[in-house]
């Protein structure tokens, strides 16, 4: 049974942080892009369309889609070796914004800008086990060809994901980017009275590791990328590596490693010397045999 909630219509947006959650919160699509360096060569870019969900309705939406990689999926290796990704999506792609001459975006072209196109740059993040069974309910709910993924994902097994924003942009008009933060775009909040016809759903459990009202973006994100915000007050910290650790660390290298660098310096000694001592003898020989040539 599908989400009467798909039902769409386009709303008159009070903010750009509200349009651009509607349509990834709306969106069945998405084009992941990732670094294909390890598979394609150095520098090298790869996009794959992957089925995506971001809660079972707009009410229960945190901004943070979810899509699922099969193991042996080239995204997948990609992220494997490196995690920075960023998720593209277009108004172009929601069927329901298809008019009746069968043209997306109420008949505008998909590239006008007024056929709204953002992009989510930042780290792919596996779910939480606490999130799994929901996902893919709303999987099942709302994605006409995603049954597939409500029952576990595929048979080669496979992982889903999904983002830790760094930064977010958004094409909804002319005139160039809308301006929107990070901070905005997670800590918007859908108000009923803007969905009219919209059904309510089951809240989407949120963890530490990603999205909530209390998002930090100011907090540094780690290389690996997803743990570098807090939630919560749950933040991770990490302190400097103090010099009382450093110095008995090199105090118990010297111990264990000391005796046999001292050794090895006193076998390069003394091969120095006999190659000195060899050389010397060499040379007095060949003098001898030279004067005896000449007698």
């Amino acid at each position: 049974m599908k989400n009467p909630s798909r039902q769409l219509a386009r709303p008159d947006f009070k903010s750009s942080a509200a349009h651009a959650r509607w349509l990834v919160a709306n969106s069945l699509w998405t084009t992941v892009s990732t670094d294909g360096s390890d598979r394609l060569g150095e520098g090298t870019a790869w996009g794959n369309i992957r089925s995506v969900v971001d809660g079972e309705c707009i009410f229960s939406s945190l901004g943070l889609p979810v899509f699922y990689l099969p193991s042996p999926d080239p995204t997948s290796i990609d992220v494997q070796a490196s995690n920075v990704i960023s998720l593209s999506f277009s108004e172009a792609y929601l069927p329901e914004l298809v008019g009746k001459e069968g043209k997306a975006c109420g008949g505008t072209d998909p590239e006008d800008p007024t056929c709204a196109k953002i992009s989510l740059h930042g780290n792919a993040v596996p779910l939480k086990e606490n999130e799994l069974e929901y996902v893919q309910k709303a999987f099942g709910t709302t994605h006409p060809r995603a049954s597939w993924l409500a029952n576990g994902g595929a048979h080669t097994g496979g992982s889903f994901y999904t983002i830790d924003v760094h930064s977010i942009e958004f094409f909804r008009n002319y005139g160039g980017m809308a301006d929107i933060t990070v901070e905005d775009y997670l800590n918007w909040k859908p108000d009923a009275s803007d969905f009219p016809g919209q059904t309510g759903c089951d809240a989407r459990p949120s963890t530490p590791s990603h999205g909530t009202a209390n998002y930090d973006h100011t907090s540094s994100h780690s290389a690996e990328g997803g743990q570098g915000y807090t939630s919560g007050g749950d933040q991770k910290t990490t302190d400097a590596f103090p010099a009382s650790e450093f110095l008995s660390g090199a105090v118990f290298g010297f111990m264990i490693w000391g005796p046999t660098i001292a050794l090895i310096v006193y076998h390069r000694v003394q091969t120095s010397r006999q190659e000195v001592t060899n050389h010397k003898t060499y040379g007095s020989i060949a003098d001898t045999v030279a004067a005896v040539q000449v007698v």
